[in-house]
């Protein structure tokens, strides 16, 4: 949004997980950013947007009165989401969590951002948000200048590679083309729609080693999973391909970081997986759903439910890339 709107960003920190890892160190989010916290104490007017109590301009003794929103809304989310599961209007009240708000709702926050002299906070809370797959559909509609995509996406790509730390680690051989297989498993269900069954996996990789000349590629099979889902998945692939590697149950951001780094990676259900396709510079797989979806051309390729994709369409994307399928 401040890209969008030509607006100073307010850094909030991420939250703190309990895994015992620091993600805003890691992904270099807070780098050279003005702190949220630094600035909303002052005595400036800040417009709340959240999901219970709307669109509020408050003016006076306004980061008090902010505070007491992030607390009500609180309340009430826990309230919603322990006791009152059945509600029908729950669903919609859940989407702007992960699916972002509709463009108009961005336009009434915003409609009178010229009309303004005076220094104003727009506080967006609890889960109202625009998603980068929102910007780019909306980049692509003519909607907005569509570059707002691709200048967001290089700036956080320049955040995360130029932080260095300790667990951003290679083991890729760099002769290789390495593609990463993340699989969701752990606390995935069915039922929560982000387990996916290993033929869906298999399929993607099968049509991709039909691509990639022989012995110029590697295998690398991710999963934090429990010990009989690991031992599947390892039963699965060790039957049917030779140039695999398993990774099961690695430090998460030494995993996240290689997943960044691959030349092709498989986009699954998971956050944690998604989250590497944006900051990723290779060929991406993804399976439409939810708010991943309609992603730009270049390097991501759309998978269906089975797993099967264009092989034109990747084999464009590779030659693109600059890998040369001919060795």
């Amino acid at each position: 949004l401040a890209e969008w709107f030509n607006l100073q960003y307010l850094h909030n920190p991420i939250p703190d997980y309990g895994d015992g890892n620091d993600w805003e160190n890691f992904l270099g989010l807070g780098e050279k950013e003005n702190l949220f916290t630094d600035i909303v104490t002052k005595d400036v007017v800040i417009v709340s947007c959240s999901p219970l109590l709307g669109i509020r301009r408050l003016r006076v003794k306004s980061y008090l009165v902010l505070k007491s929103i992030i607390k009500i809304e609180r309340i009430f989310r826990k309230i919603i989401y322990n006791r009152l599961d059945s509600l029908k209007f729950l669903g919609e009240w859940r989407s702007p969590y992960w699916h972002g708000v509709p463009i108009n709702y961005i336009e009434e926050v915003f409609g009178d951002i010229n009309d303004n002299h005076q220094e104003l906070i727009y506080s967006f809370l609890h889960g109202m948000r625009v998603t980068l797959t929102q910007i780019n559909v909306w980049g692509k509609e003519g909607s907005i200048n569509p570059s707002i995509y691709h200048n967001v996406l290089k700036k956080l790509k320049a955040k995360y590679h130029q932080q260095q730390h300790p667990d951003k680690i290679s083991y890729y051989n760099q002769e290789l083309i390495n593609i990463a297989v993340p699989i969701r498993r752990e606390d995935a269900t069915l039922e929560d729609g982000r387990f996916l069954q290993l033929q869906f996996y298999e399929n993607i990789v099968q049509q991709l080693i039909e691509v990639f000349p022989e012995q110029s590629y590697e295998l690398h099979i991710y999963s934090l999973a429990s010990e009989e889902d690991a031992q599947e998945i390892i039963n699965s692939f060790s039957k049917k391909y030779d140039r695999v590697q398993f990774h099961t149950n690695e430090p998460s951001m030494t995993v996240m970081h290689n997943l960044i780094i691959s030349d092709v990676l498989i986009v699954d259900h998971s956050s944690f997986h998604q989250i590497p396709g944006f900051l990723s510079e290779g060929i991406k797989l993804y399976h439409p759903h939810g708010y991943i979806k309609e992603l730009d051309d270049d390097t991501w390729i759309p998978v269906d439910d089975q797993g099967m994709f264009n092989q034109d369409d990747f084999v464009d994307a590779v030659n693109n890339w600059g890998i040369n399928l001919s060795v």
